[in-house]
């Protein structure tokens, strides 16, 4: 389960896109959405 999903994010948050060789494992976590999510746990 990748870390996008937990948090609950959406495609916005995509590592990689499958056959496109550009682009790919640019999506960074903040500590902002970190920290709320471990609220939320």
């Amino acid at each position: 389960m990748s870390l996008q999903d937990v948090i609950g994010l959406g495609d916005e948050a995509r590592m990689n896109t499958p056959g496109i060789a550009e682009g790919n494992w640019q999506w960074r976590a903040t500590d902002k959405q970190l920290e709320e999510s471990a609220l939320r746990l």
